[in-house]
């Protein structure tokens, strides 16, 4: 097993999971600042924009696994994006 994905949709997958921490990053230093989320449309933007991410890097993890792209990294983005799908589909099908 290799570290680095050899095709294209894991290596996209990869990308994609790096874009969804840059988000959190972001929106943590930001709100740390000081911005609330009803100040700016910004951290609405960077919460929706870091969940896409995280959802389509595992719909191209889970592709590239399905071409034999059994890197380490697609495994991460394929568990990271599982989770944050999973989360999702929760917060939307189960009443709080």
């Amino acid at each position: 097993m290799h570290v680095l994905p050899n095709e294209k949709l894991g290596r996209t997958s990869v990308i994609l999971i790096g874009g969804f921490f840059l988000c959190l990053v972001l929106m943590s230093s930001l709100s740390a600042g000081g911005l609330r989320g009803g100040d700016s449309p910004l951290l609405l933007v960077l919460g929706l924009t870091g969940i896409g991410c995280a959802v389509v890097a595992f719909g191209a993890a889970a592709a590239a696994l399905a071409k034999r792209d059994l890197a380490a990294l697609v495994w991460a983005a394929l568990l990271i994006g599982a989770l944050v799908t999973l989360f999702l589909v929760g917060e939307f099908t189960q009443p709080h």
